[in-house]
């Protein structure tokens, strides 16, 4: 059995694991991901959709995931590289 990971504000991001333990792994890193990408190339955020447990089917369960988007100055080095080569490229 897979559990699917999604989150309602951001549709494009999905993920899944085996176990809860994974999904909610799969789910920090695809959030971070996105959240670094979303940066990267100036996109707007959605405002957070209110939450309500009550409204949610019974096969869902709403959880939280905490997330760390700083970057190191290695990892900023790198993007930096990237962002330039991609503007190059076009």
């Amino acid at each position: 059995m897979s559990l699917l990971a999604f989150f309602i504000d951001f549709p494009t991001v999905n993920t899944y694991g085996k176990t809860n333990e994974e999904a909610i792994v799969a789910a920090n890193e695809a959030l971070t991901g996105y959240l670094l990408t979303a940066e990267d190339y100036h996109l707007d955020f959605p405002n957070p959709t209110p939450v309500n447990d009550d409204a949610q089917p019974a096969s869902h369960v709403l959880i939280t995931v905490d997330t760390d988007s700083t970057r190191s100055d290695d990892q900023m080095k790198r993007l930096t590289g990237q962002v330039l080569h991609h503007q190059i490229r076009r």
